[in-house]
Order: C-alpha cells, then sequence, then structure tokens
C-alpha cells in the first residue's frame, strides 16, 4: 500500500534535516518511522546487524531477514 501526503517547502526542510539527524536513508523511512512511532534509528539497527553478523560461524552464508524481521532495503548502502 502507498501513502502520499503534501508539504510545503518548509515542512520538506524540516522533515529533510530530521531524516539526515536520525540517520535515515531517506525522508520516507524517517516518516514511516516516525508515523508508526518506532524509536530504533538506522545507526542502531545497523550495529543490531553487525552484531548478528559477528556472532555467525565463519563462512556462513545468510540473508538478512534471517537476521532481522523485517529489514529495510537500504540498510548498509
Amino acid at each position: 500500500m502507498r501513502i502520499q501526503f503534501t508539504v510545503n517547502d518548509e515542512e520538506l526542510k524540516i522533515l529533510t534535516k530530521k531524516a539526515i539527524e536520525g540517520n535515515y536513508p531517506s525522508i520516507s523511512e524517517y516518516c514511516k518511522s516516525s508515523s508508526l512511532q518506532e524509536n530504533t534509528s538506522y545507526v542502531d539497527l545497523y550495529n543490531t546487524l553487525l552484531n548478528k553478523i559477528s556472532s555467525l560461524p565463519k563462512d556462513k552464508e545468510f540473508v538478512l531477514r534471517e537476521l532481522i524481521a523485517s529489514p529495510p532495503a537500504l540498510i548498509g548502502r
């Protein structure tokens, strides 16, 4: 499902600033997280992912969804 809303130039500046400060890969991801009242930043999620990867046996193959329930498409980029 796609949800859209319109913002003015000043609101876009505010959303852009908050997305950057929260280390979100996009304004859309910031808005989604904010709307759902999720407080997990991408930095925290990325660090969690790195910790889980480092605990795996050497040369073990995996997919992100095995380590994180709903991995964002842009994590690690």
